[in-house]
């Protein structure tokens, strides 16, 4: 209960009278400027992703152009002197023009010179750094697009890359592994009345409040298509209940110490039956009949979460809970969805979450789920940051992945196309390299002294054409669905 003096963060709830507020720090010194900070400097640790194989690519360009300086010098100059018979070679002057004695430049096939020209210049034409250039982009764009369709919302190439390494996935509670609003869990009556009309009594007696619990009572009601009574004048009485009249009955709803205040070794055990299920128990109470019944109310787990975090472990990743709420709701939470306490934490500030992710090692590549304001530094920090379509657009902003939606299957499905996109980019990589050193070696020559054997121009352009959409293709079959996990 506040009292005079104390002090007020955004957001909070008034349930009670109108209060007189007074502006003690700049909204640079706010909570939520003290978060963004934290968010910014999250993002500023992360290094940026290096473009190895645009690298590589670039390089390639100056060793196929030292190959063909070397084929043409090799050619011109030494090698039709260790291999004379090149020249009169019926391959070389077939291959070389439409007549014997010229080559397709109009230079005559039986020179050295017209010779090494002619691999040379097959060298530069065979040879495919655009399918070094293209394996990667290619694979990304189609990866993304698809899991844009999906509902799946990556922020560039990089984070797919990091999504297919992920190793660990920790994920917050209120929100993302629950649906994050109190439901009713468990309705008991114990007086001679049914549970629908307990519903109604105290859901009318919750109607004029604004409490996380009573807005639960309301929702049940509305669920059940209950019409509410008219409330008379209520009561709340801060961390203990409400108390007002409901069709002339004066009516208690709240904990059962204050609504009964003598309970019996029965509903209290029942009570505590209830509460270690992580549950909020609300008595109903009638001044004049007693005892009511009892209500259960919880945040209850998301239907899928259980299924997915079982995925998540069927694809070897580590999982973990970092939460702010107390030590019990978050034990409760980790026995039903089959978490080991080791891998739950519990009463954490923005500022811990952030140091936890921080300190992963242990972990590997990390990837964090989260909705709220709260969770914005750590999704910042995490490897991979993953936010739930239904959180707050502070949380979006500072993930690498949105989630669309309210269904968590989305998070597997985004880290397996990840790791299928790529292990394209790695099937690209390979033909692309793979195809260039046999190649390469084709076109300068090295079977025509054996084989009189040699790659003329416009056949290394067909080559090098068939590489470029072989590498396209295979991306391709990613949209299709055609591919296979890595």
């Amino acid at each position: 209960q506040a009292a005079a003096g104390s002090e007020l963060a955004a957001g909070s709830l008034n349930l009670e009278a109108p209060l007189v507020r007074e502006v003690s720090r700049r909204g640079a010194d706010s909570a939520i400027a003290r978060i963004i900070n934290l968010v910014e400097r999250a993002q500023a640790r992360k290094a940026p992703i290096q473009a190895l194989v645009d690298r590589i690519a670039g390089r390639f360009t100056l060793v196929v152009l030292a190959i063909a300086v070397a084929t043409l010098l090799f050619w011109w100059l030494l090698g039709t002197e260790i291999w004379p018979q090149v020249l009169n070679s019926p391959h070389t002057a077939g291959h070389a023009g439409g007549h014997a004695g010229h080559g397709v430049l109009g230079t005559s096939a039986e020179t050295p010179f017209a010779l090494a020209l002619q691999l040379a210049i097959a060298v530069l034409v065979v040879a495919c750094p655009c399918a070094l250039g293209l394996a990667t982009p290619t694979a990304i764009t189609v990866g993304t697009g698809k899991a844009a369709r999906e509902g799946l919302l990556f922020r560039g190439g990089d984070a797919i890359e990091t999504a297919a390494r992920i190793q660990a996935v920790l994920f917050d509670k209120t929100g993302t592994l629950t649906l994050g609003r109190a439901l009713v869990a468990a309705v008991e009556p114990l007086a001679d009345l049914d549970a629908d009309r307990l519903v109604q009594l105290a859901a009318s007696l919750e109607a004029g409040s604004r409490h996380p619990l009573g807005q639960a009572l309301l929702q049940e009601a509305q669920r059940r298509d209950l019409a509410l009574f008219e409330l008379g004048d209520s009561h709340t009485t801060a961390g203990e209940g409400v108390a007002g009249l409901v069709e002339g009955r004066r009516l208690r709803v709240g904990r059962l110490a204050w609504v009964e205040p003598a309970p019996s070794a029965p509903l209290l055990a029942r009570q505590a039956l209830l509460e270690c299920h992580g549950a909020s128990v609300l008595a109903v109470a009638d001044d004049q009949l007693g005892l009511l019944g009892l209500v259960a109310i919880n945040d209850q787990p998301r239907p899928d979460a259980a299924a997915v975090l079982a995925a998540l472990r069927g694809m070897d990743l580590e999982l973990g809970l970092l939460s702010g709420d107390r030590r019990e709701p978050v034990q409760q939470l980790g026995s039903r969805l089959g978490l080991a306490e080791a891998e739950l934490a519990w009463e954490l500030r923005p500022e811990q979450k952030l140091e936890r992710i921080l300190q992963h090692p242990a972990y590997g590549a990390l990837a964090m789920v989260g909705d709220g304001i709260n969770d914005a530094p750590a999704l910042a920090a995490a490897d991979l940051g993953i936010a739930v379509g239904t959180g707050t657009q502070i949380a979006q902003d500072s993930a690498d992945l949105v989630v669309m939606g309210e269904q968590l299957d989305g998070i597997v499905r985004a880290l397996l196309l990840a790791r299928r996109t790529m292990a394209k980019v790695r099937q690209n990589l390979a033909w692309a390299f793979g195809y260039n050193l046999i190649v390469l070696p084709l076109a300068a020559g090295v079977l025509l002294p054996g084989f009189g054997l040699l790659l003329t121009p416009p056949l290394a352009a067909l080559l090098m054409a068939l590489s470029s959409i072989t590498v396209v293709a295979n991306a391709l079959l990613l949209q299709d669905g055609r591919d296979h996990d890595s």
